[in-house]
């Protein structure tokens, strides 16, 4: 009995640390490429699985994945919920990577802090992770690197002509407008008797009348002309009175034209006509005084009430003047648009000049477009595409300096603009071309960088990173080689001079050794010279003193000990002789000196 009940406790505590060990977070982080070229992006996604009451803390990078690889994060998204059931939830985050530097790199697995209420405690993903980064192949023998990014494009926009579209259309309004009031002037001038404007037709015809009378042409005998003119005049009121083209039409169709306007002039007494005439007139008068009187340019004040007499002349006068004045008002309004048109017209006035620099650059003509661009830059200092476009006509001039430089600030501006990211990608591409003409390869391999983070596919980015990594990497081999070659150098250097310093100390001290050992032979009084060590055994003189060797131009063969005492005796006679000629022409310099300074010492 007591066995069962230790399995059954036994069994409880497995089945319980199993249920502890199932509650614990459960990590997972997968890549979402196994392989990738060098600059393309890719994410680290990494989930967690816990219960709903514990707080866990996702990895935070210092900008790389690890210290051991050049996997940089480009950003990172928050802590998402992706799943939840009952009293278990799974969160995610992202992480947007990409790797600069070729190379097979093992990240291992990632830790997830957990925090349960007073345990703090590590939990590592599952799975080790590996990612193969791969580059372009690079000859630097053969290949060189890609050109600079043409200019950008500027193409004519609606708001460009807008204003010039505004302009023209006033200018055509206020040309028709002109047109309409020297028409009228001149068909008033034109006009026998001199017609004034605003004359009722009655009073003009009547007066074209008199004039023709007192011309006295049927009393001249011109009859032919005094009926044309009475004709004229008729024909002439007749149009001005029922608004037809009587000059144009025969008698019968002027009557016709009358009669289909519901009038016939010869049923209609003359004093209705001219009531009705004096009636019309004075409403048109006063239409026509509140009309000025709303109007914001002109103001008539000289419209006053006057005699019921005069009331059909003035009316008509006020009639004619206010469409005059209304033709001034409109012209008037036309040249005031005209201006805010021409203002509106300036706007983007550099992309003009961008545009005319494009077409010199297009021509290789690059001073030119030089120009082009430096003007568009003074209209628009801040524009990005002058800057841009002003940065490739240097650098075709071989003004690898200037041209970086504008290339960077283009692509700091563009790069503030979240829908340019292509185009900021090109002037990063720009300025690393213009540091890789400089030779520093370090700052263009850091902008060809930049530029495949804005834009991983641009193909000959990630091939003028490639050339570049390739000779700076070179470079850095023979450096460090030069540097092994000079440590190496300088290390058997050492060592030589050390050992001669040896050499020379050995020497040294064998002299001393020497010295000390015949003086010792000489100071001795009991010393028998035949037991000497050093000398002759058959003759004078040490055994190890050269002038006892024999001469190779001698006839004479030495004893075994050393050389004859004939050797050694003419071996004297030439070191006294060079002893005296040097004594003598040392003498003979001292003389010179003498004779020239004027003084004996």
């Amino acid at each position: 009995m007591q066995h069962i009940l230790k399995i059954g406790i036994l069994a409880a505590l497995t089945l319980g640390a199993a249920a502890a060990r199932a509650a614990d977070p459960v990590v997972s982080a997968r890549f979402s490429a196994d392989s990738v070229m060098i600059g393309d992006q890719f994410s680290l996604d990494i989930r967690v699985d816990k219960d709903v009451m514990e707080v866990v803390d996702f990895p935070v990078f210092n900008g790389f994945l690890s210290d051991s690889a050049d996997i940089e994060i480009l950003a990172e998204s928050p802590v998402d919920t992706l799943k939840a059931e009952g009293r278990r939830i799974t969160l995610g985050k992202s992480y947007l990577l990409a790797g600069f530097d070729e190379g097979r790199y093992r990240m291992g697995r990632f830790p997830v802090l957990r925090v349960d209420k007073n345990l703090i405690d590590t939990v590592w993903s599952r799975d080790s992770l590996a990612i193969d980064i791969h580059t372009l192949p690079v000859d630097t023998l053969t290949q060189t690197i890609h050109d600079v990014k043409p200019p950008l494009r500027t193409p004519l926009r609606f708001a460009e002509i807008r204003g010039w579209l505004i302009l023209g259309w006033l200018a055509a309004v206020a040309v028709i407008a002109a047109v309409l009031l020297v028409r009228r002037r001149m068909e008033l001038r034109a006009l026998p008797g001199g017609r004034r404007p605003g004359e009722p037709p009655h009073v003009c015809a009547i007066r074209q009348l008199e004039t023709l009378h007192n011309q006295k042409l049927w009393q001249s005998g011109k009859q032919k002309q005094y009926y044309t003119g009475i004709t004229d005049i008729l024909r002439r009121y007749i149009g001005d009175r029922y608004r037809v083209k009587a000059m144009e039409l025969t008698s019968q169709e002027i009557l016709d034209a009358v009669e289909r306007r519901g009038r016939r002039p010869a049923e209609e007494h003359p004093a209705d006509g001219r009531l009705r005439q004096v009636r019309q007139v004075r409403r048109r008068c006063r239409a026509e005084r509140g009309s000025v009187q709303r109007c914001l340019l002109f103001r008539r004040t000289d419209q006053g009430d006057g005699s019921r007499a005069h009331a059909g002349r003035a009316g008509a006068g006020a009639k004619a003047g206010g469409g005059e004045a209304m033709i001034r008002r409109t012209i008037l309004t036309v040249l005031l648009l005209v201006f805010c048109g021409a203002a509106a017209a300036q706007k983007y006035p550099e992309r003009r000049a961008i545009r005319s620099g494009n077409r010199q650059y297009e021509k290789g003509a690059y001073p030119e477009a030089e120009t082009a661009y430096r003007r568009a830059l003074e209209k628009t200092p801040d524009s990005p595409e002058a800057t841009f476009n002003l940065s490739d006509a240097l650098y075709k001039q071989e003004r690898y300096d200037e041209a970086g430089k504008l290339a960077a600030s283009a692509a700091q501006q563009l790069a503030a603009d979240p829908s340019r990211r292509e185009e900021a990608a090109q002037a990063f591409f720009n300025q690393g071309n213009a540091l890789f003409k400089q030779r520093k390869l370090q700052e263009a391999l850091e902008a060809y960088k930049n530029s495949l983070k804005l834009n991983p596919g641009d193909m000959e980015a990630k091939f003028n990173y490639a050339y570049t990594k390739k000779l700076l990497d070179r470079d850095q081999n023979n450096q460090n080689n030069q540097n092994d070659q000079n440590n190496q150098n300088n290390q058997n250097d050492q060592n030589n001079q050390n050992n001669q310093d040896n050499r020379d100390n050995q020497n040294n001290q064998n002299d001393r050794k020497n010295d000390n050992d015949r003086n010792n032979r000489n100071d001795d009084p009991n010393r028998d010279p035949n037991k000497d060590p050093n000398r002759n055994p058959d003759g004078d003189g040490d055994r190890n003193d050269p002038s006892d060797k024999p001469r190779p131009d001698s006839g004479e063969q030495p004893q075994d000990g050393g050389m004859s005492r004939e050797e050694a005796e003419r071996l004297l006679d030439a070191v006294q002789g060079s002893e005296d000629k040097t004594k003598e022409k040392v003498d003979a310099k001292k003389a010179k000196v003498v004779g020239r300074s004027g003084k004996n010492w």
